[in-house]
């Protein structure tokens, strides 16, 4: 081969690796653009439904994800409320910060749900910005023995679980998102079976610990309706037996859901409908705080086996 072949040879070459780069290049901005733009979890099904969503940012978690909105309320399908939705759009959530109002679409799309296509007003300043630490309980602080009342009407206080392992979570029952309320309730009427059904003494004889967040319409009558449909207990007869569905005075709520977490927005003093699920061990202490909804009954059933165990068998409420 002549010396021009051999140089011409190369230069084909280097032309097609300098293309290469390129289109790896391109490619690669591609990918990173379409990472920050919208995710496959997204995409919904033809028959979701979507409502019209407008709101004032109390939060926005970029790492999450999900923007916490005191919005108004959605005809047909929800009351006024301050909640944490998923965002599609990681450009949105990057603009959105407290005192913000943002106009979007919400998606409900069989047990998932998220908010798309928002526009945002800007609007936070120093007065209006929200409070609150957002940090859960640090393990082994003593749970507030705060006073509540159960779904039979009857006065208790925290101190009814001591000797128990005891699971609690916040919910309430005009909560309609499928990915948070009632997921809670699916996930505690899964761990109840699990937890009824294990050999150890320990979760044999866990308890179980819903509060509502919204002691002014959640009365006993209304969490005792709730309720039954998910707990099982001892049979029709005795459904909470092992399960307990808890009402307050708003001051005493507020205290128990402060205390892991849950904040509330200055002006409409409204709870921060964010979700937070304990495990406490039987000597009222906090094993572990669970944040939001992506834990799973496994996750929680691997941190019971491990808890500590009661001292002794615990006494018959």
């Amino acid at each position: 081969m002549s010396m021009m072949a051999r140089r011409v040879g190369q230069s084909a070459v280097a032309a097609f690796l300098v293309a290469a780069a390129i289109a790896g290049v391109s490619a690669s901005a591609c990918s990173n653009g379409a990472s920050r733009g919208t995710r496959n979890d997204f995409v919904a099904r033809a028959d979701a439904k979507r409502y019209d969503l407008k709101g004032k940012v109390v939060r926005a978690d970029l790492t999450a994800r999900k923007v916490t909105l005191a919005h108004d309320a959605i005809p047909d399908y929800m009351d006024a409320m301050t909640m944490e939705f998923s965002v599609k759009e990681q450009w949105a959530i990057e603009q959105m910060a407290a005192g913000d109002t943002v106009q979007a679409t919400l998606v409900i799309d069989g047990a998932r749900s998220w908010i798309e296509s928002p526009a945002i007003t800007k609007g936070v300043t120093a007065a209006n910005a929200p409070r609150g630490s957002w940090v859960p309980a640090d393990p082994g602080t003593p749970v507030p023995d705060v006073p509540l009342v159960d779904q039979d009407n009857a006065s208790f206080r925290l101190a009814r679980f001591k000797g128990h392992l005891l699971l609690l979570t916040f919910s309430f029952t005009r909560c309609p998102l499928p990915d948070y309320c009632p997921l809670m309730m699916k996930h505690f009427a899964a761990i109840e079976k699990a937890t009824a059904a294990d050999a150890s003494p320990s979760l044999k004889n866990a308890r179980l610990l819903t509060v509502t967040i919204d002691p002014a319409y959640d009365t006993p009558a209304r969490l005792r309706e709730y309720g039954a449909k998910h707990a099982t207990g001892d049979g029709a007869a005795n459904k909470f037996s092992r399960w307990t569905l808890a009402t307050g005075k708003a001051d005493d709520v507020k205290k128990l859901a402060g205390f892991f977490g849950l904040d509330y927005y200055d002006n409409t003093e409204r709870i921060i409908h964010s979700l937070r699920t304990a495990i406490v061990d039987p000597d009222g202490r906090v094993v572990k705080v669970f944040e939001g909804n992506e834990w799973t009954v496994d996750d929680v059933m691997r941190e019971l086996r491990t808890a500590k165990p009661a001292a002794a068998a615990p006494t018959s409420e």
